[in-house]
């Protein structure tokens, strides 16, 4: 009969207490879910929107209860409208949220931009194929694809000359009167602007 050696029943306690501490140490930061929406509460979730949407929000959802933690949101396009593979980082923001019990809820938009690719109020939410990377003390904790198409034909009447950069497809041809409208008269998207038969 061989007796076991105090060091082999040592390290046995030691690995024991490093598997029970591990999981609580891996739940004082960590990423919960990462979505999509609408609005920046979060409430319209959706992985497509539309040129003219009001806004496409990455949602956050993290639990940190340690201070020092560090969150960084990357909205990353990985395609162009046309399909062509690009990586830009369109949006970036980083945080060092104060420690909380509760699980707390981040948004970051992505921006409309203008013709010169500078954030405006009025400008269309870019086309293309998008990324929401979230990163915990730099490390991947999860992210979310969505896609952002060209917008449909007005619901409305459409004003001649009036722009239509961005927001529609080069070329675009819709009913003057509103996408369900059967009057024959159209408009083009062309050089920005929409030109509309007499």
């Amino acid at each position: 009969m061989t007796r076991s050696s105090p060091w082999v029943a040592t390290v046995a306690i030691l690995a024991t207490a490093l598997v029970s501490v591990l999981p609580a140490c891996s739940r004082t930061a960590n990423v919960g879910d990462v979505f999509t929406a609408l609005d920046g509460a979060g409430l319209r979730r959706r992985e497509r929107f539309t040129t003219d949407s009001k806004g496409a929000f990455c949602i956050v959802e993290y639990a940190i209860s340690r201070p020092g933690a560090t969150l960084e949101v990357l909205i990353r396009q990985r395609q162009l409208p046309d399909g062509a593979d690009t990586n830009r980082v369109l949006a970036a923001v980083e945080d060092s949220p104060a420690p909380s019990e509760a699980s707390q809820r981040a948004a970051v938009p992505l921006l409309a931009l203008d013709e010169k690719g500078q954030p405006a109020a009025n400008a269309p939410v870019p086309a293309g194929t998008f990324r929401c990377e979230v990163y915990l003390d730099g490390v991947l904790g999860g992210f979310a694809d969505f896609k952002v198409d060209f917008a449909d034909c007005p619901a409305a009447l459409i004003t001649d000359r009036t722009e239509c950069s961005g927001y529609f497809q080069p070329e675009k041809v819709c009913p003057r009167y509103g996408a369900t409208s059967t009057d024959k008269t159209t408009c083009k998207c062309t050089e920005g602007a929409w030109l509309c038969d007499k």
